[in-house]
């Protein structure tokens, strides 16, 4: 007999344990679950931005306008708030095999952060400033701005074991509670 069935009347000590064993256990699926989808969205995240880096050849552009866009976002029923993240923009042409080509494309992944951020990436970009891009020799139309990886496809995949873990440590308790 478990701890937590020494402690209730009988009618209530059984039904109590199984209600708790459950609940541990969908606990560590649950844990295990955000293991397997943070691994999964960093790791095609991080082979996308790697692909893409490695693929895309350099191309020299033109920028044409910069700007910075803000997109917020709210859970769905509006409880958590709303966040705000602000994207830099930058606008270029390039030229490959004699067709012209425009792009809004900075990054292999979008990804935004604070106002300040933002402003201060685009101001290193003025109209008319020739810059290198990186385009993919497969589609041109395709094509990016600045070869930096988005940190946070990495934080996903490095945070995926954690959970796994997590997981297992979760029902490796359930195993002890039930002896």
């Amino acid at each position: 007999m478990t701890l937590a069935e020494e402690s209730l009347p009988a009618p209530f000590g059984g039904m109590y344990a199984r209600i708790s064993m459950i609940l541990i256990v969908g606990l560590a699926v649950l844990l295990m679950l955000f293991g397997v989808v943070f691994g999964t969205i960093g790791g095609l995240g991080v082979r996308k931005q790697y692909i893409m880096m490695k693929t895309h050849l350099p191309i020299q552009a033109t920028v044409l306008s910069t700007a910075v866009e803000s997109r917020t976002t709210r859970d769905m029923d509006d409880r958590a708030g709303r966040m705000t993240s602000y994207f830099p923009v930058v606008e270029y042409r390039y030229e490959v095999g004699g067709v012209s080509y425009v792009s809004k494309q900075v990054f292999p992944i979008d990804y935004g952060a604070s106002s300040k951020w933002a402003n201060k990436f685009i101001n290193e970009y003025r109209v008319d400033q020739t810059v290198e891009a990186f385009y993919n020799p497969e589609d041109p139309s395709e094509a990016f701005l600045v070869k930096r990886q988005n940190l946070v496809m990495l934080i996903f995949l490095m945070l995926s074991p954690v959970f796994l873990v997590l997981g297992l440590l979760v029902l490796k308790f359930r195993v002890r509670l039930a002896k």
